[in-house]
């Protein structure tokens, strides 16, 4: 049955071409390769994003059980580092309705729709481990160390 189609294919190219027509099998052909290639960036896009994070907010997760840890240990804790501690908790238990519209498999769109629905209603609703803002300053401060790595490498190997 393949072969069929393949030459049925053939032949529609042939005859396009003899009539000076656009050979539509090479459109549709290459439309189905650019979607394809436009849907798998949008998701390695979306698959980072949610993989960024998830690192901020476990990274938050990890400097708030040390500041509980000085707390008990007898140490009093700034107004910022309380803060943290607030903002982790809200954000793990933000991270739950969170996850559960990530992990339904909706269209981008429906993604979209759900998202600007839940802000709407419920403003500040999103982790802020997922907001754009801690995203850019993660992305800086990633750059950042990538960096400082970089060139202490080659100072050492220089020495």
């Amino acid at each position: 049955m393949q072969g069929i189609v393949g030459q049925l294919v053939q032949q529609v190219a042939e005859l396009a071409s003899d009539l000076a027509l656009t050979n539509l099998t090479e459109t549709v052909g290459f439309s189905a390769k650019r979607s394809a290639r436009q849907l798998w960036g949008g998701a390695r896009a979306s698959i980072a994003f949610c993989y960024r994070g998830l690192r901020i907010t476990l990274g938050d997760v990890i400097e708030s059980f040390g500041l509980l840890g000085r707390l008990l240990a007898g140490n009093s804790l700034t107004l910022q580092d309380s803060g943290l501690i607030r903002r982790t908790v809200a954000d793990v238990s933000k991270l739950v309705p969170y996850t559960i519209i990530m992990v339904v498999p909706l269209t981008p769109p429906g993604h979209v729709f759900a998202f600007s629905l839940l802000n709407r209603c419920f403003p500040g609703a999103i982790p802020s481990g997922f907001t754009e803002r801690r995203q850019g300053v993660y992305e800086l401060y990633s750059r950042i160390a990538a960096e400082d790595r970089k060139s202490t490498r080659l100072n050492s190997s220089h020495s």
